[in-house]
């Protein structure tokens, strides 16, 4: 009634892409592997991308509960299927590591547990990517807006 048109639709897992790709990724042909990004915040979404190039992404069933027991264990296996589904795809990348963001990502001892249970090196990425988080305001958890700055990426581009 409004009259409002969309103009595209945008998924928080592209977003997430968009932040955390890498400065010099612009060109995912020269790019041989694959990261794993998954995002643990309100829902934990997963994305399997090659520079800014999207080609699986899932919201895991997995519910995040920092320092539950077995969430570590869940959430390796959620990351193990998706990787297993992504490889049995034709001409699929192999996957070479695990970034981890969001205020789930604060866990100290995750990325170690998660990388022993997924046998390949897990990382916790910086929240905005290369944006940096100095406009982050004093006392706000920069983790928070990873997903709301690759929005606001895919809008200004």
């Amino acid at each position: 009634a409004a009259g409002l048109k969309p103009e595209s639709v945008d998924l928080d897992a592209f977003a997430l892409v968009r932040t955390l790709s890498e400065p010099g990724e612009e060109n995912p042909d020269d790019l041989r592997n694959a990261r794993v990004l998954c995002h643990l915040g309100g829902t934990t979404n997963l994305a399997i991308a090659a520079g800014p190039i999207c080609f699986f992404t899932r919201a895991l069933s997995t519910v995040w509960e920092a320092g539950g027991g077995g969430s570590a264990g869940r959430l390796a296996e959620e990351i193990r299927l998706c990787i297993d589904y992504h490889l049995a795809q034709p001409d699929a990348r192999p996957v070479n590591e695990v970034v981890l963001s969001g205020p789930g990502a604060h866990d100290e001892n995750l990325a170690a547990e998660l990388s022993s249970r997924v046998a390949m090196p897990v990382s916790v990425a910086e929240p905005l990517g290369s944006l940096g988080t100095h406009a982050v305001p004093s006392g706000d958890d920069p983790f928070r807006y990873t997903v709301a700055a690759g929005l606001a990426l895919g809008e200004a581009a």
